[in-house]
């Protein structure tokens, strides 16, 4: 059940000061965070733990801009909606 990791997930974070999103479904995890490369690289790699996510493909991009004001986990029906027109 997915709905267990929403808590594990957010406790990973109690004194990491990361800040973002991250959104769990059951084909996957995404997210966007934004932090000290240290506490990114640490928070990654305590969600890589987590059966269902030890294959996690990680993309980076850096920024200056604090981009977020919290920290938040969701349970979604999916990752990622599209919207075809």
């Amino acid at each position: 059940d997915i709905s267990l990791y929403k808590k594990k997930i957010f406790d990973l974070n109690l004194e990491k000061e990361i800040k973002g999103s991250i959104i769990i479904a059951d084909e996957g995890i995404n997210g966007s965070l934004y932090g000290s490369k240290k506490n990114i690289h640490k928070i990654i790699d305590e969600i890589a733990t987590i059966k269902e996510f030890n294959d996690l493909n990680v993309d980076y991009n850096f920024t200056t801009v604090e981009t977020f004001k919290n920290f938040k986990v969701k349970i979604k029906n999916k990752t990622l909606s599209f919207i075809l027109i």
